[in-house]
């Protein structure tokens, strides 16, 4: 089901992409200009390829939940909100993949730990996204600053990515339990224009 969500942001897919690839190339030139030893190219790769992946993912879930907002009808398919919630995180976590992979221009063991960190950071991702259309701040905000932290953790100590991946099912089952209160059936006005609305039929 994950795949309606890459139809509904289609090209957008790409948008967030560069701003990523400042973050990459910022720890790409900072390691190549430096006389770093391996463990501190390491650091380096590790906290900008983590905060990539917040950018990333920050700014995918901001067009999601613009482009897809809750939808009635897939609530009423034979499925759980667990599985909706997984379906989210997969939708903003296989594009991600790409970030994480570059990352292992700066350094090739990053690479790893990148796609370790890519499935929690998706599942906050989906987390984050229930009530995000009522805050100025939408997902990226909150991400980002996460990122941060998460990033600066990873950086010092690597293992904290496998704590992190082991936690990305509970994130998923937060994501359900929010997903489950959420209502979806009611009236809500639209107060923008129906060019670019993906649920506007007189835009299509």
């Amino acid at each position: 089901m994950f795949r309606f969500t890459w139809r509904a942001v289609g090209w957008r897919l790409l948008a967030p992409l560069p701003v990523s690839a400042l973050a990459l190339a910022a720890a790409w030139f900072y390691t190549r200009n430096n006389e770093l030893v391996g463990p501190d190219v390491g650091f380096v790769a590790r906290l900008w390829s983590v905060i990539a992946l917040a950018l990333y993912v920050g700014g995918l879930a901001d067009i999601i939940v613009t482009r897809r907002p809750a939808w009635p009808w897939i609530r009423s398919l034979p499925a759980s909100s667990t599985a909706r919630a997984a379906d989210d995180t997969m939708a903003i976590g296989i594009p991600g993949a790409v970030v994480a992979l570059a990352s292992g221009i700066v350094d090739a063991r990053t690479a790893i730990v990148s796609l370790a960190m890519l499935a929690p950071i998706a599942a906050l991702a989906v987390l984050l996204s229930h009530g995000a259309r009522r805050r100025l701040t939408r997902v990226s905000g909150t991400l980002i600053v996460t990122g941060i932290g998460l990033a600066t953790g990873v950086a010092f100590y690597p293992l904290v990515s496998v704590a992190a991946l082991a936690l990305t099912p509970l994130l998923v089952r937060a994501a359900a339990r929010r997903d489950r209160r959420q209502i979806v059936t009611g009236w809500h006005e639209l107060h923008h224009d129906a060019t670019g609305d993906s649920l506007a039929w007189s835009a299509r």
